[in-house]
């Protein structure tokens, strides 16, 4: 006796087989697969002064390209002490942990705020062209302090900058005052940090009163916030 079997049942069980071995595909590829949080394995790094992209890189063995994608970072320099860091997969967490992370080498000097204002505008970009410094606003009082100790090399009116002055301070580091209305030093003065050099002013291509700050490493403009205490 034959048995014939209608093609719409024979249908059903081809659709039937196929649905189930597309299942089995899909759960044996999804187990394969690494899972979001084996792909965000990593530590949190919290900046110190004196860091850099670049030497938290070496530290921890990761290109500065992925700590810039893996944290929205558009300008290398744009970092900060206290900010913190996804750090994915590092090779060297035990060393890490025992030793103390090192800084780039500053010389012996250490810098401090110029004013006490607010942040208007940081360094990086803005308006297409690059902002070399920070502005600081005259909130909280008009007074320009040297940031470290040095010498003045420069006292007079400089073209977009207005009156400003600018300090060596050795070990290639140099800072500039911009904007000011009133100064107080003169060239090749010896000046010590903390003392007031000049006034807040609105000098030069300026929108209005504050202090243009700059902070420049072998004649290269570096983000000051970089060097400056957190604060």
């Amino acid at each position: 006796m034959r048995y014939s079997i209608s093609p719409k049942i024979l249908k059903a069980v081809i659709q039937g087989t196929l649905f189930l071995l597309s299942a089995v595909f899909l759960i044996s590829c999804s187990s394969s697969a690494p899972t979001q949080t084996q792909q965000k394995k990593g530590v949190w790094h919290i900046i110190k002064p004196g860091e850099s992209l670049e030497s938290i890189s070496k530290t921890y063995s990761v290109s500065t390209t992925t700590l810039q994608r893996l944290n929205d970072i558009f300008d290398a320099e744009d970092i900060a002490p206290g900010m913190r860091l996804f750090i994915p997969t590092p090779k060297h967490i035990k060393i890490i942990a025992k030793k103390e992370v090192q800084q780039p080498r500053q010389g012996k000097v250490k810098f401090a705020w110029p004013a006490q204002g607010t942040i208007s505008s940081g360094f990086g970009m803005r308006h297409g062209r690059m902002h070399e410094g920070l502005d600081i606003t005259k909130d909280r009082g008009k007074d320009i302090r040297a940031s470290a100790n040095g010498v003045v090399e420069y006292a007079g009116y400089r073209k977009g900058y207005g009156k400003t002055i600018i300090i060596n301070h050795g070990s290639g580091f140099k800072t500039l005052y911009a904007h000011n209305s009133k100064i107080y030093v003169t060239r090749g003065k010896r000046v010590k940090g903390g003392v007031i050099i000049a006034q807040m002013g609105s000098s030069g291509k300026s929108t209005g009163i504050h202090l243009h700050f700059e902070i420049q490493l072998n004649g290269k403009p570096q983000n000051p916030l970089r060097y400056l205490p957190v604060r």
